[in-house]
């Protein structure tokens, strides 16, 4: 094997591993923003509209699907829009990552548990 070689595929990797938990961080603050919206006792179609946008928009933003998702001026918009907090949201994030570490064979848990 060339240098070049070695030193290549280590990098494509840890590339992938990091895009890979980005993603799986912006799926939690997607779940966390859904259990903020559902507290708030609000439909997709009304937090759409306070946040002055589509009901397809916003259900990119509880899919973590969205690209400025880890951006505060984001999340703040989005929190006010649910009438809650940054904090808020910082702290529903916190229970879901310990709801899917204590339950990894379904990690959503807004949902049943996926086991028999």
């Amino acid at each position: 094997m060339s240098e070049s070689t070695l030193t290549t595929a280590p990098a494509a990797s840890v590339q992938t591993d990091f895009e890979a938990e980005e993603r799986g961080e912006a799926r939690r603050i997607g779940r966390a923003i859904k259990v903020l919206r559902l507290r708030s006792g609000l439909s997709r179609e009304a937090a759409a509209d306070r946040l002055g946008t589509t009901v397809e928009a916003w259900a990119k933003y509880e899919r973590g699907e969205v690209v400025g998702i880890f951006r505060p001026s984001v999340q703040a918009r989005v929190v006010e829009a649910l009438g809650q907090t940054v904090a808020d949201l910082a702290a529903e994030v916190a229970r879901v990552i310990a709801a899917t570490a204590a339950n990894p064979v379904h990690d959503d848990p807004g949902q049943p548990d996926a086991r028999p």
